[in-house]
């Protein structure tokens, strides 16, 4: 038998795992003919040693790779288990010796989470629940067994049996006929559709429905409550409200009794005279209403009234009428008519265009004196406009300006009465550029055949120019400055290619 180190703890009521269940597989119970070892075999319905019959588990007790290694964990779960959650037993493969080793039974001590109820629900009165073991995670993987693994493998769990149901605080289970939340101080539970009596404010216990107003209601009133699926359901009693009061149709809250709304309408039609004519500005004496005049009041019906509704209204206080601002604007503008006022029926208007009214007369307008002050300015159609068509007001109405359009338009010719003289210098200085160019073409030194000019040579040599033979002396005098203008201007001398003087120089050359 191989032996393999681990270390078997219990941790909050779980089992530490070993990695190599993976390895840990069935196999026929009698596969070595050696069943009778202890209880180091178990089947997949939880017999173990020579109960054991089928397909099993093996602890540890050979070389076999199907075999399950120390601490592997194995549930047997009830065939029911999807439903119920429930498992026959949980084993885990624990070393016992240097013999064999054992499927030891392992029992977990925490709740589960999902139980319907808490261990002390259970330990009040068993009677009425269940406990059993689950797991916390695994399914059965074969038959009704499987491998499961964690450090919390099992639970306990707790359930109610039928007919019974979890009391909504999970601390017992009482009859499904009866609603948990439909309990009395006393601790009493009832069915859905029961009614007892409960206070109308009632807050500590679970309410359903509770009243929409609880205003009206006697001392210490006392309601009636009707059990609900989510609790009491709280209407009111006939005498649960105030002597003048009774429940509304809905029993939810206490409305004014018939005979109170009577009484009341009673003293609303039953109003003295009296009140009504003083509260509409009145005055009461002799059992008769006196409306004021002065008030621009009249009598109707016993009340007090407006002269008119058209061009009176009511004060402030109410207990007088005053012209309405329409009529009060008539009036005044009427008042002005030898100042050029006149009513048009909705307004005051003044018959000078010049003038405006300014809610007692008409005056000069300003804005006209304003506008031809400004200069280029003129009024017009009731606005100040410029003369000018290329100019328009400025954003503080005191002066014409340059529109944005006359301005362009003034840049643009600019702009074009500039390139317009350009072209015609350059046209000038070109056409000088012609004349010289064909005046170079032409030189007085030369005739129209494009022969030497040699009257042009008399007629300088006259000028003080004197030539002698080659082997004589040849002396030059100044040219008349005229004829600087006549192409001169590039003439030079040159002896062999080199340059000894030029146009206008005095120089002498000697032949040996």
């Amino acid at each position: 038998m191989r032996k393999l180190a681990f270390l078997s703890v219990f941790i909050l009521g779980g089992l530490i795992a070993d990695a190599s269940w993976a390895k840990c597989q069935p196999t026929v119970c009698n596969n070595d003919g050696d069943t009778g070892k202890g209880w180091s075999v178990i089947d997949t319905n939880g017999n173990r040693g020579n109960s054991a019959s089928g397909q099993c588990y093996r602890c540890n007790w050979g070389d076999n790779a199907y075999e399950c290694d120390e601490n592997t964990t194995i549930a047997i779960f009830d065939p029911d288990y999807a439903t119920n959650n429930k498992v026959k037993g949980i084993y885990y493969c624990s070393d016992s010796g240097d013999y064999d080793d054992d499927w030891v039974e392992f029992s977990p001590s925490s709740t589960c989470a999902a139980s319907e109820i808490t261990k002390a629900g259970y330990d009040a009165d068993p009677s009425k629940a269940e406990k059993f073991f689950s797991v916390t995670n695994g399914q059965p993987t074969n038959g009704n067994a499987g491998i499961v693994s964690g450090t919390d493998v099992g639970c306990v769990m707790y359930k109610c049996k039928s007919p019974y149901s979890p009391k909504p605080d999970k601390s017992g289970c009482i009859d499904a006929s009866l609603n948990a939340n439909c309990r009395a101080h006393n601790g009493s539970t009832y069915a859905n559709g029961h009614s007892l009596n409960i206070r109308c404010t009632e807050s500590s216990l679970p309410i359903s429905s509770g009243l929409s107003s609880t205003a009206h209601l006697v001392n210490d009133a006392v309601c009636t409550g009707t059990c609900e699926t989510n609790g009491w359901n709280i209407t009111l009693k006939n005498d649960s409200c105030d002597s003048t009061y009774e429940p509304d149709s809905n029993k939810k809250k206490c409305v004014e009794n018939a005979a109170t709304r009577q009484q009341r309408r009673q003293r609303q039609e039953n109003a003295s005279k009296q009140e009504k004519c003083e509260e509409s500005g009145g005055t009461w004496a002799s059992n008769r209403c006196t409306c004021d005049a002065a008030k621009n009041l009249r009598l109707e019906a016993g009340e007090c009234k407006c002269l008119d509704e058209v061009n009176y209204k009511r004060s402030a206080d109410g207990k007088s009428c005053e012209l309405t601002d329409a009529a009060a604007l008539q009036r005044k503008c009427e008042a002005a008519g030898s100042a050029g006022a006149v009513w048009d029926g909705t307004k005051c208007t003044c018959s000078d265009a010049k003038k405006i009214w300014n809610g007692s007369t008409c005056i000069a307008n300003p804005n006209i004196a304003n506008c031809e002050a400004i200069p280029g300015a003129k009024w017009s159609n009731g606005e100040c406009k410029c003369k000018d068509e290329d100019k328009e007001m400025n954003e503080d109405g005191t002066e014409c300006v340059e529109t944005e359009e006359a301005r362009k338009r003034r840049e643009e010719a600019l702009k074009k009465a500039e390139q317009d003289a350009a072209k015609a210098r350059i046209t000038s200085i070109t056409g000088k550029l012609n004349s010289l160019k064909a005046g170079l073409g032409t030189s007085v030194w030369k005739n129209k055949e494009g022969n030497f000019n040699t009257s042009r040579l008399v007629s300088d040599s006259v000028a003080g120019v004197v030539l002698g033979t080659a082997g004589g002396l040849i002396t030059s005098n100044v040219i008349k400055k005229n004829q600087i203008k006549g192409g001169f201007e590039d003439i030079n001398c040159t002896v062999r290619g080199q340059v000894v003087a030029g146009y206008g120089d005095d120089f002498q050359v000697g032949i040996q």
